[in-house]
């Protein structure tokens, strides 16, 4: 797992990002014993994988999509060359930083029309 996510895979970096001792590591790889579901969550989470899968290895490996346009994307995106996928990230950041900004705040009295209104 640490090796396909590019990461060191030694106990102690498997140990550092659980944020436990080394010899628990290693105590996982004995027959009936793992990490707690705490531990379980925290490994998932900053390896990105799913909990069932990390602890036996059945399920999705990956959490899914949460809707019916991010479930077609999924589907697509072994398809697309890299200036597609590069292409798809990069407007979906603009777009997700327009939709962050705040528009500019109009004093009172200020810039409101005064067409029609006689004045």
């Amino acid at each position: 797992m640490l090796q396909e996510a590019k990461l060191p895979s030694t106990q102690s970096y498997a140990a550092q990002i659980a944020g436990v001792k080394q010899p628990s590591v290693s105590d996982w790889n004995k027959i009936g014993k793992g990490p707690d579901m705490e531990t379980a969550i925290r490994l998932a989470t900053r390896l990105k994988v799913c909990v069932e899968w990390l602890l036996t290895e059945r399920g999705p490996k990956r959490p899914g999509p949460i809707d019916a346009t991010a479930e077609a994307l999924w589907e697509i995106w072994p398809y697309l060359d890299e200036t597609e996928k590069n292409d798809i990230l990069g407007w979906a950041r603009v777009n997700k930083a327009r939709r962050e900004a705040k528009p500019p705040e109009i004093p009172k009295g200020k810039g409101r029309s005064t067409l029609g209104t006689g004045t």
